[in-house]
């Protein structure tokens, strides 16, 4: 298989819980942008995303979703595309 016949992968990230077992450290933030080593946890886990080649990744919201989008924005910061599916109504675990 040459690397121009490989398979395309994307990545999907379910960011849309409440963090209730976290608060009071989520009633200000989502779980995922909780600061780890001075930046957004989500951010280790984008990084670590582009360094295993993968370019596209979905970012599952719900829970200040808006929050996400204002930080990542489309990604190309962080040599990704982000895309954002927002759930507007609670589905329960995973959506």
């Amino acid at each position: 298989m040459t690397s121009d016949s490989a398979p395309h992968t994307d990545a999907v990230i379910l960011v849309g819980g409440q963090g209730t077992r976290l608060r009071p450290l989520t009633l200000s933030a989502p779980k995922p942008m909780l600061p780890t080593a001075g930046v957004p946890f989500l951010t280790h886990l984008l990084a670590r995303i582009r360094e295993a080649g993968i370019k596209h990744v979905v970012l599952g919201t719900s829970f200040k979703a808006e929050v996400f989008e204002q930080h990542f924005a489309d990604g190309s910061d962080f040599g990704l595309e982000i895309e954002y599916v927002t759930e507007t109504e609670p589905l329960g675990t995973g959506g």
